[in-house]
């Protein structure tokens, strides 16, 4: 399933920090993708739900995250998952969306937002 709420990076096909090759290493349709864009993060509150419903989940997640993890996540989330898990700082999107891996993938940008929320 994908629910892809505004535009990917379609240029750059980049892969430096080994995503495809992480991707690789599972199943068919089993991760899940989460990327919030380069002008956004989600509030922590939002984040503690995504985090919680990540840990429930115990599908492996590769997740597209600017800023500081370690400061913007709950207190032990990293630790916690870490053996099913893949964070970086950016991912070549359009690649990541062709891979058979991926099972659900959660894409936010800007520009939505504002559609979504005129006022902000």
């Amino acid at each position: 399933m994908y629910v892809s709420i505004g535009p990917i990076n379609l240029v750059s096909v980049d892969d430096s920090r080994g995503c495809l090759d992480w991707l690789s290493e599972h199943d068919w349709e089993t991760v899940v993708c989460f990327s919030f864009g380069t002008a956004i993060t989600p509030p922590p509150h939002e984040l503690q739900a995504l985090c919680e419903a990540r840990k429930e989940s115990e599908l492996p997640f590769l997740w597209s995250f600017r800023g500081n993890p370690e400061k913007q996540l709950p207190s032990g989330f990293l630790k916690r998952t870490s053996s099913k898990w893949k964070m970086v700082p950016w991912a070549p999107q359009q690649k990541i969306s062709e891979h058979p891996s991926v099972g659900i993938k959660l894409v936010l940008e800007k520009e939505c937002t504002d559609i979504l929320d005129p006022s902000g």
